[in-house]
This record gives C-alpha cells, structure tokens and sequence, in this order.
C-alpha cells in the first residue's frame, strides 16, 4: 500500500509540473525562434535625410573680396547607405551622402557682385558596432573613412552703369581623404525601422579652400530595413 501510494504521489506532482515544464518550452521555442529571426537578416539598407554644419571659407580676393570669405556653415544632405552583418553586434558597410551649399552673395563694391553654390559629396566606408542588438530600440556607435568632395561655384558680375555683366564663372574643388565618427539610434516599429544619427567628419581642404575648418558635422533622421 505505501509503494502505490508513493507512486500516486509522484504521479501527482509530475502532473502538476507538467503545465510549468509545457510553458517553460514554449518559451524556449518561441526565443528561438525570435533570435533565427534575426538572425536571419544579414541586409540593412538605410535612406537619410538631414541637416550638415560644414564651415567652409572661400578665397576671393581675386574678385576683390577677402581671402576667407564664409559661404556655408550649413545645408541640407540626404543620403543612401548598405550595411552587411558579420556578427550580431557589427556590421560593416558604406553610405554615399550628397548636400547642397546655400547660395551667397558678396558685394565688394557697388559696381561688384558675386555669387557662390555648390555641392558636398561624400563616399564613406564605415562599421555599425551595435551595443544592444537584441533590443527594439537599439544603440549603436560608428566609425570609419572616406572621400569627401566640395564643389563650389562662383561667379563674378560687374556693372557697366546700365546694367550688370557676367565676367568670370569659375569652379572650385577640393577632393581628399577624410575619418568619421559617430553614434545613433534606431527603434523597430511592424517592419520598418526608425532612426537619428550624428556623425563627425575631420577633412582638410585645399586650394581656394584650405582655411575652412576642417570638423564638420551631421545629423540625420533615417529610415531602415533589415532583409
């Protein structure tokens, strides 16, 4: 009588077990699941738009103006970039960004008028090192290198006392090697993913634009998607 009844008491706590044991699964199955998930995505493909703190200085004393005018401390910039994963936390990659210079306009004298536009252009190679990649809003710090390009257009008009003339167009570049840094955030919402990113940028400058600072700096509202 007391072997049955030790094994009625077994049999009872193994039945009570059983729902917590069951549940306990279920979790471990649908974690699974969850990090195959993502694990799965190996693709991260961004659009940015954002704003760009680029000082830039121009030399135009060759139009009578002075050697380091100010033509732009900032300007809008949107951009594409891909990123492959290597592991849960880095993924590497690379972004092309493009930002249009504000037109400005000088007036050395009152027969002298110039007007300065242009674009930014840089191709960067980066890696993503993400401090919480199992999260949905997910931290991330950036660094990297890159090429970045400054075009700026400049054109001079005089006045003949009847009316202005065009007298000079000119183009002036500058193309060198540049190191990033920065850090961002993103939050998965259904299957898009949200983000902002600041990015700095050391570069020097040559030519008509050597005394331009050479920090600039970024921020940018992103959208992602991971496949």
């Amino acid at each position: 009588v007391r072997f049955n009844n030790k094994d009625s008491q077994e049999d009872t706590e193994e039945q009570e077990a059983s729902p917590a044991k069951k549940e306990k699964a279920k979790k471990q199955i649908d974690e699974t699941s969850q990090d195959f998930k993502k694990d799965y995505s190996k693709n991260n493909f961004e659009v940015l738009l954002g704003y760009q703190n680029l000082p830039l200085k121009l030399n135009l004393s060759g139009y009578g103006a002075g050697k380091s005018e100010d033509i732009s401390s900032s300007n809008v910039a949107f951009g594409i970039s891909y990123l492959r994963k290597m592991n849960k936390h880095l993924w590497l990659g690379g972004d092309l960004m493009i930002g249009m210079l504000s037109k400005n306009k000088f007036d050395p004298n009152a027969s002298t008028h110039i007007e300065t536009s242009g674009q930014v252009y840089d191709i960067d190679l980066k890696a993503n090192y993400y401090l919480n990649p199992q999260s949905t809003t997910r931290f991330y710090l950036q660094a990297g290198t890159g090429f970045a390009s400054v075009n700026v257009n400049k054109n001079l008009n005089t006045y003949d006392g009847s009316k202005w003339i065009q007298e000079d167009t000119k183009t002036v570049d500058s193309s060198n090697i540049s190191a990033i840094a920065g850090l961002g955030v993103e939050r998965s919402i259904a299957d898009l993913n949200l983000g902002l990113e600041f990015k700095a940028r050391y570069n020097t400058y040559s030519g008509d634009l050597k005394e331009s600072s050479n920090l600039s700096y970024l921020i940018a509202a992103k959208i992602n998607w991971f496949f």
